[in-house]
């Protein structure tokens, strides 16, 4: 009988201990989880309303700060996709992952504030589409094309691809910024920006005219949609759509209705990009409903033998 209640004891230490493991690794499991993708957005969407509505989380990686920023997209009443929040992760060089703290909900922009941004988005427009001169330096002589063609250089404060892409990031995201370039019809020598002169519309939109009006403001108080409609007696009216969105630089336009470009389009899948330097980072992996059902049997049974060992 003695030897039994031996037996008794150490079955119960046995018990005590491996389930002991169990929890340990169920936590170490849930712990190892969090450091993937798919755990990353799980926590978000159990944070954020905006994350747990969206249905296409995009990702950006940048490689050199080795930040890793996560966008929740929606979709606004008028179909365009938006950031509806963002996440900051930053990522360490032997691969632990840390969520930043959310960014501050800015301020409700003032229409005065819109519209400061939208007459310098519009007068890009104007002198890109229509009157180039406004960005032309005639008094610099011109360079001839193989077809005899004069291409004006412009003025000095947009003369290099550096200078016009810093004076875009007062007006558009960086993204859109650098897009505008390659988009627009400014033609690059070297490093230096030109165009043709001379190309002056003879549409007479009132630009100085325009109506705008806000048709869209999302949760988070970080996205706006404008219309905006451009008067004509003659030719009818222009509308477009502009998006606004505060980034850490301020109010910027991440919605190009002009020339329907988005901040959105621009983004590419983080999994595609990150190369962490510890291969024994965690790879991205479904969450699993094991680890927590194993914490909690093993912290019941753990629970239970000390209660009744007493």
């Amino acid at each position: 009988m003695k030897r039994l209640n031996v037996y008794k004891r150490y079955l119960k230490k046995f018990i005590l201990f491996t389930l002991t493991v169990c929890f340990t690794f169920a936590l170490f499991t849930l712990n190892t989880n969090a450091q993937t993708v798919t755990g990353l957005i799980d926590t978000l969407k159990s944070e954020s309303t905006e994350f747990a509505k969206s249905d296409n989380i995009r990702y950006s990686y940048n490689n050199e700060t080795r930040l890793l920023t996560m966008y929740a997209v929606l979709t606004a009443e008028n179909g365009i996709e938006y950031i509806a929040d963002t996440a900051y992760v930053d990522i360490s060089s032997d691969g632990n992952w840390s969520i930043r703290e959310y960014a501050k909900i800015p301020n409700s922009i003032s229409d005065e504030e819109a519209r400061i941004l939208t007459d310098k988005r519009l007068w890009l427009y104007k002198t890109d589409k229509y009157d180039n001169t406004y960005l032309l330096d005639f008094t610099a002589t011109p360079i001839k094309d193989a077809n005899g063609t004069e291409w004006y250089p412009l003025l000095d404060e947009f003369s290099t691809q550096s200078k016009f892409i810093s004076y875009l990031k007062s007006i558009f995201s960086n993204s859109l910024a650098t897009d505008y370039i390659t988009n627009t019809s400014i033609r690059i020598f070297g490093n230096e920006l030109y165009d043709i002169g001379g190309k002056v519309s003879l549409i007479p939109f009132k630009y100085e005219g325009y109506l705008l009006e806000q048709t869209f403001v999302s949760e988070n108080g970080g996205w706006y949609f404008y219309d905006i409609t451009i008067p004509s007696e003659d030719f009818g009216n222009l509308t477009f759509t502009i998006g606004l969105y505060y980034e850490d630089n301020g109010w910027r336009v991440c919605y190009d209705g002009f020339k329907e470009n988005s901040e959105i389009s621009s983004f590419v899948k983080a999994e595609k990009k990150i190369e962490l330097d510890d291969e024994s980072n965690p790879s991205t992996c479904d969450f699993s409903i094991i680890a927590p059902m194993l914490s909690v049997l093993a912290l019941t049974g753990i629970t239970f033998i000390l209660k009744k060992h007493k």
